[in-house]
């Protein structure tokens, strides 16, 4: 089968990648990464590459990350949990990478503006009071659809906007129905290859970048772009396919 072709950007425009290479990495319109005075991001599990590798970028930019989950606790039980599985599965470089995250973890708090708080329709609106020119990055696991009108709400605050939307084929029709209503343009999108296939063997999870003015390059959209790299490295990434 294939996607809808309203999940297909009109034309190749001009960006970067930011975060890391495989999961948690996302392409970002360079007209968001100049114009934005700030990003918001939800959802932040034990994976901030995003959010510090913006920071090298624009040293100076406020960043507001909320996630209801991140706490030197659960980080610690991750690794822990790692450190007892390792002798049966052998994954000594997730083990690695639990380590990494508790150590930086402190490091990640001195350069964000950083809040314990799940995010929905009722504080949302409160999160960008006094807030212009936005980039916002959303990650929530499923969570994204109960916050999609709010989002319709404050659009003209955003200057690019990066949602990793789940569960897709349950959710078509409110993507659809999101996508026509915002007035950012689509200009980039990649199937996450951590999630399984629908029964059409289109990806259950479909990361978007949206700008407000996107540079356009070509008349024809290259998917995947050359800056896309599969989320899970040990798969190849989703070739996707358009009606």
């Amino acid at each position: 089968m294939a996607l809808p072709n309203f999940l297909k950007p009109k034309h190749s425009y001009s960006l970067k990648r930011i975060g890391s290479n495989n999961d948690g990495g996302y392409l970002v319109g360079k007209n968001s990464l100049k114009k934005a005075n700030c990003l918001i991001s939800f959802g932040i599990n034990d994976d901030w590459s995003f959010e510090l590798s913006l920071k090298k970028i624009r040293n100076n930019i406020p960043i507001f990350c909320y996630d209801d989950q991140l706490c030197f606790k659960f980080l610690l039980k991750n690794f822990i949990i790692q450190l007892i599985l390792v002798s049966s599965n052998r994954n000594f470089n997730l083990l690695k990478n639990r380590l990494n995250f508790l150590i930086t973890y402190f490091f990640f708090l001195g350069k964000v503006n950083y809040c314990k708080k799940r995010i929905n329709n009722k504080n949302f609106n409160k999160i960008f009071l006094n807030k212009k020119n936005i980039l916002l990055k959303i990650d929530i696991e499923g969570s994204e659809y109960r916050i999609l009108d709010e989002i319709i709400k404050i659009q003209n605050k955003l200057e690019g906007l990066i949602v990793e939307f789940h569960e897709v084929h349950l959710n078509i029709k409110k993507i659809k129905k999101f996508v026509k209503r915002l007035k950012l343009q689509l200009i980039h999108i990649h199937g996450n290859n951590f999630c399984k296939l629908d029964k059409f063997n289109d990806p259950t999870a479909l990361e978007l970048t949206f700008e407000k003015n996107p540079s356009i390059l070509g008349s024809n959209s290259k998917i995947p772009n050359f800056l896309d790299n599969p989320n899970n490295k040990k798969k190849n990434d989703l070739i996707l396919k358009f009606i």
